[in-house]
């Protein structure tokens, strides 16, 4: 909070949302991106976003993620900060017809390594902190 918040205040901070995949259309529950434990203090993130607005020019990615696999719907998800050149993040952009003043990116998380800090909220009660 004390490095990310100033710089949101100073207007000097872009997030993008990596939320919506393939598979789980309009239903944002049915994520299946995980982020697994890799150590006592760190995530191991593998998985596959689309539509990610902003993602190669944002400082961070708020990146939902199922960490509970044994749950399924709105439980069970975690967010995390994920800065776009972490390695294993691989970004693609997305060819589209109209709306290019923004772009969009397909997000590709290949075993990516983020601390306990970067979580955003409680482990699995990641959902209710996305807008509905």
């Amino acid at each position: 909070k004390s490095q990310i918040i100033p710089e949101i205040i100073k207007g000097k901070i872009l997030f993008s949302l990596a939320l919506s995949e393939t598979g789980a259309g309009s239903d944002a529950a049915a994520i299946v991106t995980q982020a697994k434990r890799a150590s006592n203090d760190t995530w191991s993130i593998k998985g596959n976003k689309i539509w990610v607005s902003d993602a190669a020019e944002s400082k961070y990615m708020v990146v939902a993620c199922r960490t509970d696999m044994k749950t399924s719907g709105a439980s069970g998800i975690t967010l995390f900060l994920v800065k776009p050149s972490t390695p294993g993040v691989i970004i693609t952009p997305m060819r589209k017809i109209g709306t290019n003043w923004m772009p969009s990116y397909d997000v590709n998380f290949d075993e990516v390594i983020v601390s306990d800090k970067n979580m955003l909220g409680d482990e699995n009660g990641g959902f209710k902190h996305l807008p509905q």
